[in-house]
């Protein structure tokens, strides 16, 4: 028997779009059915019959009082802790150890097949609604059965199971309908989803839920996107949102916490057939959840009353049936016909298919039991299957019987901040142990006349009093409690690097409502006890440090201290474009720098600073003698010092590609390197006018793969070529592009080094790419031992005939979408692309525009600007 991987880890690490086209289904299927008690394996055959644009199941909120969740109105930054987890939609969702799933009816719960197992060991894994900190309010449940589709492939397009449990969770707490809906505008536009999960990795232990909500960046035919961070846990939870104020299940993570399943009209029949194969073509009832009151009687006395649930879990619909319900008492949780009678009550129900409702028994024969522990349970009949007639044990009443004469207190503890009632509340100095059930209500014994001092106990929670104290008790009493999560302040104080100055405007993303700092530096953030999550402090232009920091299960006041500034950052070469290590730059306001290895030198400055800067070794005069800066406003790269000498003529280029540019960021995706596409020798053709460019390789341009592992932040080769006329070449070299548009060569200098016997003079300067458009200089260039960095982001004016692609923030760049290299974007390179898209491509591929290793929806976006503005080369 094939054994399926229970888990699969996230990966905690922003991941970009993925956007693949797959064949449809095929018109029939099979699921395989796993008994989990036996081993044995089934299968049951369906066909697909849906075939309109939207359809969806309706859901339930079950028998229990509905409390709804404040928490829906809250901003997750990307994703934040739900404080009342028992209330409502939050309760549907369930724990399966270190997974997630949601209930789709009383009996059977949806998740990502490949938390799944066809072994017997997953029948011990619990399913538990609403965990935290071990509580579970409602119980919890052990899988039957599970199910697969017989194609089913971990992370792809089937990569969903459904769980069938041991007792009717759903029927207590609800369940979310699910549907599909053809229509992509639906998920990225019109509707917010809403994610809640149990994240067990990095910051967060699997203690608690927590819940992401949004819209999807991308979306395709099996697959919802969103670019968040993604924490392992996630796997199985599902994405809904409100269709005629119903909460509907819409699609599940399978990978990274971020790909999501996304359900079609073929896998809503899929869900459908598993759901009505166990459903009962005749009228079946099920009891479930027993409760007595009180909980704790004197022997020889009456119960008030009795109630406990039934399901109809059939197609049927019967009106007034007759139902016969005998209440048992056990010295057990085992039920049986053996056990005491103690009530007998008949019923005309009127049922729907797959209702559940409360019945109330009253006219309890008086129970002369030993003092002792007992359990209450029911027998029904009045169907045609017997099989589940009887409630199991966790579904039976535990009932206390003892000697004393009782008088009952009872009450409710509420939050001070949602007023729904809190569960899982202990109470110690009753007689007897006892913790608030799940819409925080409480009920004990105590003897007549009895005095006691009460405490409170629930981790993460402060209650007003802390202890309340009985005198005399000798009638029933009713008293309530306040109680309230702890909050408490994330602060701190951003200072400038040098003076020490309080910066204003830094924002901390990922803390709930995003504070910014004050014109002292100040910012503060109240936050509830228990918080995970990471916290990115940003400022346009500034470098901040440390620029992020972790909160992992928040327990206390956390002041944080931040340095924000500018920075001014180069590299010391000699001669022949080697990097100097240990030369000493001065002029900055923190004392003498030393270049390290590789040549760097950086140094942190408050904004405004002004100063010059020169570099001293050996010496050696360098080009130029020295720098000045006034009144700086941001950052300064390529501040390079070169020592002057004959030597061959160099170049240093910055430049962004369209494709891979991240917006607002000034910098572009690494995918590439990180995934080893990246080959070790350059491509072979390039972007040119009118037709292909082809470079013939030379056996100096090849570099290793420990060469890209030592440098991450290379996005891809380019093309640089000069020329002494518009029309003729001097020389073409193959260097590496980096993310922060900085130009290296194959030695890692940032300096590109041309051959030698070419003379100083006026060139001009062509930059190509494999798949983005050749631009060339906007005019000629003196090129030298030293010459200065020519930079394109800045402008138009750098690029001749005035054509870049603009990426915002006076930021300019290549036009991306040639993947023909026929120097146009065309119609010719959407057939490209849309032939790789279909065939779903990926590695290094030349319609891949955006460069992260797959041709999706992503790169047809890059195209697609481009091609309706009949972009072309202006290179001569």
């Amino acid at each position: 028997m094939k054994k399926f991987e229970f888990c699969v880890a996230g990966i905690n690490k922003y991941i970009f779009i993925i956007f693949i086209f797959l064949a449809n289904m095929v018109e029939s299927q099979t699921w395989q059915q796993y008994h989990v008690p036996t081993g044995v394996t089934t299968h049951i055959n369906f066909t697909y019959t849906s075939t309109g644009n939207s359809n969806n199941t309706a859901g339930n909120t079950g028998i229990l009082p509905l409390n709804i969740s404040s928490d829906t109105s809250r901003a997750f930054l990307p994703m934040d802790l739900i404080n009342d987890p028992s209330a409502y939609p939050w309760r549907t969702t369930v724990k399966i150890g270190g997974a997630t799933g949601i209930l789709i009816d009383p009996y059977h719960v949806l998740t990502a097949g490949h938390i799944i197992s066809f072994s017997l060991s997953f029948g011990s894994i619990k399913v538990i609604p609403v965990y935290a900190q071990g509580d579970s309010p409602y119980g919890f449940a052990y899988p039957v059965c599970v199910y697969l589709l017989t194609d089913y492939t971990s992370t792809g397009p089937k990569d969903f199971g459904i769980i069938k449990l041991d007792r009717p969770l759903g029927s207590i707490t609800g369940w979310n309908g699910y549907g599909y809906n053809n229509s992509n505008a639906f998920f990225n536009t019109s509707n917010v989803f809403y994610n809640p999960s149990y994240p067990c990795t990095g910051l967060y232990n699997g203690e608690y839920l927590y819940n992401w909500k949004g819209i999807f960046n991308t979306v395709n035919t099996d697959y919802m996107i969103s670019t968040r961070t993604g924490v392992s846990g996630m796997s199985g939870s599902c994405a809904f949102t409100k269709v005629n104020n119903e909460n509907v299940v819409y699609g599940l993570v399978i990978a990274s916490g971020i790909k999501f399943n996304r359900i079609t009209a073929q896998k809503f029949d899929a869900v459908n057939a598993v759901l009505n194969n166990n459903l009962s073509a005749d009228f079946d009832i099920i009891p479930f959840y027993v409760k007595s009151y009180p909980e704790i009687i004197k022997t020889g006395e009456m119960l008030d009353s009795v109630s406990f649930g039934v399901l109809n879990y059939s197609n049927q619909t019967p009106v007034y049936i007759s139902v016969t319900a005998k209440l048992y008492i056990s010295a057990d949780s085992i039920i049986t016909a053996n056990d005491d009678l103690i009530g007998t009550y008949n019923y005309n129900l009127n049922f729907e298919a797959r209702e559940s409702q409360i019945i109330i028994g009253k006219n309890i024969s008086a129970l002369n039991k030993p003092a002792g522990k007992y359990w209450l349970g029911v027998i029904l009949s009045g169907d045609n299957n017997t099989a589940n007639n009887v409630t199991g044990y966790r579904d039976c009443q535990k009932l206390i019987i003892n000697n004393s004469e009782n008088v009952y207190i009872k009450g409710r503890i509420t939050s001070t901040q949602s007023n729904n009632g809190i569960n899982g509340v202990e109470i110690n100095g009753f007689p007897y142990p006892v913790i608030t059930d799940y819409n925080g209500n409480f009920e004990t014994a105590v003897p007549a006349g009895w005095s006691g001092t009460i405490t409170f106990s629930k981790a993460g929670y402060e209650i007003s009093p802390s202890f309340y104290a009985f005198q005399n008790v000798i009638s029933n009493e009713a008293v309530n409690f306040s109680i309230a999560k702890k909050i408490y302040t994330v602060s701190g104080n951003v200072k400038s690097f040098i003076s020490q100055n309080g910066v204003y405007g830094v924002k901390m993303s990922g803390l709930t409502c995003e504070p910014i700092s004050d014109t002292n530096g100040f910012f503060s953030a109240n936050i509830f006890h228990g918080w995970s999550g990471r916290v990115v402090c940003s400022k346009s232009y500034y470098i901040i440090n440390p620029y992020y920091y972790d909160i992992s299960y928040l327990s206390s006041n956390t002041v944080y201290e931040i340095s924000a500034g500018l920075k001014i950052s180069g590299y010391i070469f000699n001669e022949n474009g080697s990097p100097i290590t240990n030369a000493i730059i001065s002029g900055f306001p923190s004392g003498n720098l030393f270049s390290g290895t590789g040549g760097y030198y950086s140094a942190y400055l408050d904004s405004g600073w002004s100063g010059t800067v020169s570099c001293n070794y050996n010496s050696y005069i360098f080009n130029p003698l020295f720098r000045v800066y006034n009144n700086i406003y941001c950052n300064y790269e390529y501040q390079d010092f070169q020592k002057t000498a004959n030597q061959f003529l160099t170049l240093k280029l910055k430049l962004f590609l369209g494709g891979p540019y991240i917006v607002n960021s000034d910098s572009m995706s690494t995918v590439l390197n990180v995934k080893n596409l990246i080959p070790l020798v350059p491509p072979d053709s390039f972007s040119c006018k009118s037709d292909v460019f082809k470079y013939i390789k030379q056996p100096s341009d090849t570099v290793s793969s420990q060469f890209l592992n030592s440098h991450p932040e290379i996005v891809d080769w380019i093309l640089v070529e000069i020329r002494n006329s518009v029309n003729t070449s001097i020389d073409t070299l193959p260097v590496f592009l980096c993310r922060d548009g900085r130009v290296i060569n194959t030695n890692g200098d940032s300096i590109i080094k041309f051959r030698t016997g070419i003379p100083a003079g006026n060139y001009y300067i062509i930059v190509r790419h494999r798949n983005h458009i050749a631009v060339m200089s906007a005019g000629t260039v003196n090129i030298s031992s030293s010459t200065p960095l020519y930079d394109f982001s800045t402008g138009l004016d750098k690029y001749y005939g005035n054509s870049a692609d603009y990426l915002g923030n006076g930021t300019y760049g290549l036009f991306a979408g040639d993947a023909n290299q026929d120097g146009r974007v065309s119609n010719k390179d959407f057939k490209l692309y849309k032939s790789d898209n279909i065939n779903a491509r990926r590695g290094y591929i030349k319609t891949d525009f955006s460069l992260d290793g797959f041709v999706t929806g992503s790169d047809f976006n890059k195209y697609a600007p481009n091609n309706k503005n009949k972009v072309e080369s202006k290179i001569l």
